[in-house]
């Protein structure tokens, strides 16, 4: 659940259960991450994702393992589906500033994915790397998300955040990002934004999906490079078409305010940027 004023996320927990096919072998593998079909027993696809490893230097990367706890696992994955709440709450408020300047000139059909979490609570599955269910020793938590289309376009990188691309939705993108500098009131950006075709809105769009986030205090989960994440997109980013029709560089200036940031610390003010949210470069999953 996210709360749609403050952005203050948190888990519910649901009695629903999903039954279906998961298969034994990954449909695709990131740094990190394997992904894996599932077909639901009400004929709906979805893809399901976990972790393999946790830091680039494991060497563990056999596909049906699991070389760390339960618990590290599901912090890092709770991680993830926090980023894309996260992500969504940024995009309505990018949409509504859009609005309220009266700027129509910008890709509204760009949305996160849908997802949410289940727990392998019976017989554990070939693919978790889970030996058995006990009270004990739990099943392992998924991400799990309707499959789309194996077409991704990617717009940005973990450190690499130069505005290439010039069409609307691009420059809609690299606008979303720059307004979550200032949103986030200079404690966050994302990156490696990367999406698929899709109906958004009953129209012909954009699901973004798996972004990384760069915080202040580097704890949003894998990926987050801290200060280096966040001073290698000041440095890439270049003002487009949108982020001019939106005063961009008014309203969220591309400067790292440090002296801004020390005063939020010692006010323990809550704020969208210090929500737990967690990728690897270019990773497709």
């Amino acid at each position: 659940y996210t709360d749609p004023r403050t952005g203050d996320m948190q888990f519910e927990s649901s009695e629903i259960s999903l039954r279906g096919r998961l298969r034994n072998d990954p449909l695709s593998s990131g740094a990190m991450k394997n992904v894996y079909d599932f077909l639901s027993d009400n004929g709906q696809s979805y893809v399901v994702k976990r972790f393999y490893r946790l830091t680039k230097d494991s060497e563990n990367t056999a596909p049906n393992t699991l070389p760390f706890t339960f618990d590290e696992h599901l912090v890092q994955i709770q991680a993830e589906a926090m980023r894309i709440g996260l992500g969504q709450w940024f995009m309505n408020a990018f949409f509504q500033h859009a609005r309220d300047r009266n700027v129509t000139a910008i890709d509204f059909n760009i949305a996160f994915t849908d997802a949410f979490l289940a727990e392998e609570i019976e017989s554990p599955s070939p693919a978790s790397g889970i030996p058995h269910i006990t009270v004990e020793s739990p099943g392992i938590t998924w991400l799990v998300q309707p499959k789309r289309s194996t077409s991704v376009e990617h717009f940005s990188y973990t450190l690499v955040h130069k505005s290439r691309k010039k069409d609307l939705r691009s420059s809609t993108i690299y606008a979303f990002a720059h307004f979550v500098w200032g949103h986030s009131n200079q404690t966050m950006i994302f990156a490696d934004l990367q999406g698929t075709p899709a109906f958004v809105g009953r129209k012909d769009g954009l699901v973004l999906f798996d972004p990384m986030t760069h915080t202040v205090a580097g704890n949003s989960g894998i990926g987050d490079f801290g200060l280096e994440g966040i001073n290698s997109f000041l440095r890439d980013h270049s003002c487009g078409d949108v982020c001019n029709r939106l005063a961009l560089d008014e309203v969220a200036p591309l400067i790292f305010d440090t002296s801004c940031n020390e005063e939020e610390e010692e006010d323990n003010s809550p704020s969208p940027g210090d929500a737990d949210s967690a990728n690897g470069e270019g990773e497709d999953n």
